[in-house]
């Protein structure tokens, strides 16, 4: 059998193993814009015998004959590994934080569809009775050359002065997690949002935007906030209603660590994938009996 969760391989790799009489699952993690990349893709669907998508929004990119196959399967989260814990003191201290100043942070690729720049104003927004709200911004660049990375620096120097730190990638992800007051997504469009969904297992409320696959997993309210994409001052206020209610803080964190507990474990997912493996061998092995095939 052939699974394969790289876009660029989709194609091939269901064209491969129809030549090769070999079962393939395809799993879907990203979101392609229309025209003829979704054709493409749509085509290597309906080649697969089995396709996942990570969320709704991925799945549809894929047109009618891909999707007859196509399951939403979400990413999944280690629950233990993040967790609800004391903030990482150590981390705060590294990024000049104190234990009683609120810290707002994003975590990713530092590219222009991540809006970084939209949480730099954002946090810039935030009034004066929040005390001296710090950002914190863990990534660099991914797709872009870097050129953002340096725009949004410059801006947020101007706007933020010394509360804001660019860390760069950091190795401990769960540590920093639980070493913020509010974690923040603010991409334009995003396939799942694991970061989102990693902070909500450590218990740190979460304020992210309603585009992609986010609005799959966080409730508006509920189990974070959420925010239209690119409106900064939106953003702020969003923010200001976290930071600066401590109920609100506690109930979004409970009850987006239940959920993810209850929906997202990596032992769930595990299951969930060996049951779609099962089905997509036991009809591969059918399918050769029928032929009388040799194993």
């Amino acid at each position: 059998m052939v699974h394969t969760s790289s876009l660029w391989a989709h194609l091939d790799c269901a064209l491969g193993a129809r030549l090769a009489r070999r079962p393939v699952v395809l799993e879907l993690c990203d979101l392609v814009r229309p025209g003829l990349g979704r054709h493409v893709l749509t085509g290597a669907m309906g080649l697969a015998t089995a396709a996942t998508a990570v969320s709704r929004a991925a799945a549809q990119c894929v047109g009618p004959f891909g999707s007859r196959r196509l399951q939403i399967l979400p990413p999944a989260v280690d629950i233990e590994h993040f967790a609800p814990g004391p903030r990482d003191l150590t981390i705060r201290q590294a990024l000049g934080v104190l234990p009683d100043v609120p810290l707002v942070g994003i975590i990713g690729r530092i590219d222009p569809d991540k809006g970084v720049d939209v949480v730099v104003r954002a946090v810039a927004l935030l009034p004066s009775s929040l005390g001296r709200v710090q950002l914190v911004v863990v990534g660099g660049p991914g797709l872009d050359s870097g050129g953002y990375l340096d725009s949004v620096r410059s801006e947020a120097e101007q706007l933020l002065g010394d509360r804001v730190r660019f860390t760069g990638r950091m190795d401990d992800v769960a540590a920093v997690v639980r070493s913020l007051d509010v974690l923040v997504n603010a991409s334009a469009a995003e396939p799942f949002g694991l970061t989102v969904l990693e902070a909500q297992a450590s218990g740190v409320p979460v304020v992210a935007t309603c585009a992609g696959g986010i609005p799959d997993f966080v409730v508006d309210g509920e189990t974070g906030l959420l925010v239209e994409s690119g409106d900064a001052k939106a953003l702020a206020d969003a923010l200001n209603r976290v930071l600066g209610d401590g109920r609100l803080r506690d109930r979004l964190g409970r009850a987006g660590r239940a959920a993810a507990v209850a929906h997202y474990s990596s032992n769930d997912r595990a299951e969930v994938l060996a049951n779609i493996y099962r089905g997509v061998l036991g009809e591969a092995k059918l399918r050769r009996g029928s032929r009388g095939d040799q194993p």
